[in-house]
C-alpha cells in the first residue's frame, strides 16, 4: 500500500513519535510510506533522517491557508497513487480529509488525547462523511467519540501504543554513566517520570509525595528525576525549594537519550490527574520496555500499562500520601521491586510491542479498504 501520514506539532513529543513508530512499522511490514508534517518542523529533519518522503504542509484550522494546505497536498500526492491518508493531530486531521476525498482514497484518523473532535460544523460534516475510521489510543477517548461526538461504534477502534524494542533497552553501562554524570550514586533508589511540564501531569503531586516518602524511608536516600521541560519548570523547581527537596530532585530538562535516562531509574512513576488530558502516555510504555516497575495514576488509560499489579500499582490521581504508600512498598522491599521490573518487561513484550500496534492497525487498513 501507498500511505501517507499527517502530523501538525512544531516539535517532537509523544505524538510526533507515535507518527515515527507508525510509519516505521509500516515500512518494516513492506509498504511505501510518505510522511506530511508541519512545515518548519522538527518532525521534517527527522522524517528525512530516516529516509521517509518528506512533504511539509502549512497546516492550519482555517481562512486561506487552509485551503492552500488542502491545495498543497493535493499537487504533492496525486500522483502517487495514494490508498491511504492517515492523520494523527489536531489541524491536519480535517486538511487530510478533505485531500483524501479529492483524491480519491480512504482516511484513517488516530485519536491520541482526551478530547472531543467536534467544534464546528466543518468537524461534524468531516466525522461524519470524510473520515473512514478513528483508531483511538485509550478507551478514555473511545467513549467521547461515540457519547460525545456522536461517531457510530463500528467506526472507532481502540488500538494501544507500541514502540520498538530497541528505543529504552535497559542498560547497566548506561545506568551507570548517566548516573556518574547526574550526581547520582549507586545506592540510591531514583524514582522517575518523563514528561512536558504541564499541570495534568500532576508532577507537583509526585514531588508532595517525596516530602512524604522521605519520612518513610529515612534509611534509603532517594532521589527523583524529572526529564523534560515545560511551562511548569520554575514553579516546580521552587516547589522543591519550598519542601526542602532541591537536593533530591533532579531535573534534566529535554532529553532525548530516553534509553540512558530510563536506565538509570529504578521506579517509574506516572501521578497525572483527571483533567480529560492524559490518555496512554509513550513514556510509561518505554519505562515497561526499560524493565522498570510502574507506579500511576487511574487517569486516562493508564490503568491498562498496568497488570493485576503485578508489574506495578494503580493509586488514585491526586493523591500524594497514597502514592508516596506505594512508592514506600517498593523502595522497602528490593526483591519485590526486581520481580515488577522483570514482569513489567514481560507486560511490554506480550501487549505493547510496534509489531502487535501495527498488526492491528493493518487490519483497520483491510476493513476499511474492503468496503
Amino acid at each position: 500500500m501507498n500511505i501517507a501520514v499527517t502530523n501538525d506539532a512544531v516539535n517532537i513529543a509523544g505524538g510526533e513519535n507515535y507518527t515515527l513508530y507508525l510509519a516505521q512499522g509500516l515500512r518494516e511490514e513492506g509498504h511505501n510510506i510518505i510522511i506530511c508534517p508541519l512545515e518548519n518542523s522538527t518532525l521534517i529533519k527527522e522524517s528525512v533522517k530516516q529516509d521517509f518522503e518528506t512533504i511539509p504542509v502549512p497546516y492550519c484550522s482555517g481562512g486561506k491557508q487552509f485551503f492552500h494546505a488542502i491545495n498543497l497536498m493535493l499537487r504533492k500526492l496525486k500522483d502517487k497513487k495514494i490508498d491511504i491518508i492517515h492523520s494523527t493531530t489536531n489541524s491536519d486531521r480535517t486538511i487530510s480529509a478533505f485531500a483524501a476525498k479529492k483524491i480519491k482514497c480512504k482516511n484513517i484518523a488516530s485519536i491520541l488525547s482526551c478530547y472531543s473532535i467536534r467544534h464546528n460544523i466543518v468537524h461534524r460534516y468531516r466525522n461524519k462523511y470524510l473520515i473512514h475510521h478513528f483508531i483511538t489510543v485509550g478507551h478514555s477517548s473511545q467513549k467521547i467519540l461515540t457519547e460525545r461526538d456522536k461517531i457510530p461504534e463500528e467506526k472507532v477502534s481502540v488500538i494501544h501504543i507500541g514502540i520498538p524494542g530497541n528505543i529504552a533497552q535497559f542498560s547497566e553501562e548506561k545506568r551507570i554513566l548517566t548516573r556518574s554524570n547526574l550526581n547520582i550514586c549507586h545506592e540510591d533508589i531514583v524514582i522517575g517520570i518523563v514528561a512536558r511540564l504541564v499541570d495534568f501531569k500532576g508532577i507537583n503531586i509526585l514531588i508532595d509525595s517525596l516530602k512524604v516518602l522521605t519520612e518513610k524511608v529515612n534509611d534509603k536516600n532517594v532521589k527523583l528525576m524529572i526529564v523534560g521541560d515545560g511551562i511548569l519548570r520554575s514553579e516546580l523547581e521552587q516547589q522543591a525549594k519550598n519542601l526542602k527537596l532541591d537536593n533530591k530532585i533532579i531535573f534534566t530538562g529535554f532529553r532525548t537519550d530516553l534509553d540512558n535516562c530510563l536506565s538509570a531509574m529504578d521506579i517509574y512513576a506516572q501521578p497525572s490527574l483527571e483533567m480529560n488530558a492524559e490518555l496512554f502516555p509513550i513514556s510509561a510504555v518505554l519505562a515497561k520496555s526499560a524493565c522498570l516497575p510502574l507506579i500511576v495514576s487511574d487517569s486516562g488509560d493508564l490503568k491498562y500499562i498496568v497488570k493485576d499489579n503485578s508489574d506495578g500499582f494503580v493509586v488514585s490521581p491526586g493523591d500524594s500520601g497514597i502514592l508516596a504508600d506505594k512508592l514506600s512498598v517498593m523502595i522497602n522491599n528490593n526483591e519485590l521491586r526486581k520481580e515488577m521490573g522483570k514482569k513489567s518487561l514481560e507486560n511490554y513484550i506480550k501487549n505493547f510491542t510496534l509489531e502487535i500496534m501495527i498488526h492491528k492497525i493493518l487490519s483497520v487498513y483491510d476493513k476499511v479498504l474492503s468496503n
